[in-house]
């Protein structure tokens, strides 16, 4: 049998496709050489299958370009593609290759509770998740707009407005917290801002409601003629009410400010016992303290 084949002459437009195509490849190698350098042990493991298929279809494509054919005429490029298949295939069956997915990005956005406002660097908005918009109560038809001409007047946003480097700013305006801060890109220049907005309004209740209690216990110690303080044990401070002190006759400059300035005013005869009944308080043995002293 007579087998004759085409001489193939390859001209500049199929040069320029080559060299495109394989600065493609290349750039993707690199990629997938810093994730295995990078990455964490399945990227790693996932990288070197993709990288070490994808050698075999490479090497054989540019021996037959260069004129290095061990087969004479024959380009051995989809064999070496089958051959990388094959690996392929041992990767995604054999070594659960894609076993682990990515996170679904929009639906983690979508379901925080808290608010995201993303910006670019001039402040105009471009996303934003459904809980910005429901404590922000703007819609995303606020998309493009600069972010101070559609939020609330309520909320005061000069601060935000002058940060322009790698600055965070925090808002709290009545029942809104908002945390704004510098999106760095890699060139290290400003490519944006993010807005964290949080719902306060059941943390105000439950401040409102501390304040409350604390006015009244503060009014019930007034009315009963007794005083209190709080002693810092470990920083030896004595933090609180001074009117037992004014009332014993002692000066403002004279009021004791640590616990040490306390023992010093005891009376030596009292001194030991005081702190022994502080220690059994410390040691449990008492469930409440309480000493008389001079």
């Amino acid at each position: 049998m007579d087998w004759s084949y085409h001489n193939v002459a390859h001209g500049p437009l199929w040069w320029v496709n080559f060299t495109y195509s394989y600065f493609l490849i290349t750039l993707a190698i690199i990629l997938f050489i810093r994730m295995y350098v990078n990455g964490s042990n399945v990227q790693r493991k996932s990288s070197m299958i993709i990288i070490v298929a994808s050698f075999f279809p490479i090497l054989s494509n540019v021996l037959y370009v260069v004129g290095l054919k061990p087969l004479s005429f024959i380009d051995l490029t989809p064999l070496a593609f089958s051959f990388a298949g094959i690996i392929f295939f041992w990767g995604i069956y054999s070594s659960n290759m894609f076993a682990v997915k990515p996170i679904a990005l929009n639906k983690l956005f979508n379901s925080l509770s808290e608010g995201i406002v993303v910006t670019d660097k001039d402040k105009r908005i471009i996303d934003m998740n459904p809980s910005a918009q429901r404590i922000l109560m703007i819609n995303t038809g606020c998309i493009g707009k600069p972010i101070g001409e559609v939020i609330s007047s309520d909320i005061d946003f000069e601060t935000i407005q002058q940060v322009n480097q790698y600055e965070k700013a925090s808002i709290i305006t009545g029942t809104i917290e908002v945390n704004f801060s510098s999106i760095v890109i890699d060139n290290g220049g400003i490519g944006g801002f993010v807005l964290l907005v949080r719902d306060i309004s059941e943390r105000v209740k439950v401040e409102s409601a501390l304040r409350s209690a604390s006015e009244r216990i503060e009014l019930a110690v007034l009315a009963a003629g007794i005083d209190t303080w709080e002693n810092d044990l470990i920083a030896n401070l004595r933090i609180g009410g001074s009117r037992i002190f004014t009332e014993l006759g002692y000066s403002d400059h004279e009021v004791p400010s640590t616990i040490d300035q306390v023992y010093n005013l005891v009376h030596p005869d009292d001194i030991e016992y005081l702190k022994k009944r502080m220690q059994e308080h410390f040691d449990g043995k008492i469930s409440v303290y309480s000493c008389d002293f001079r």
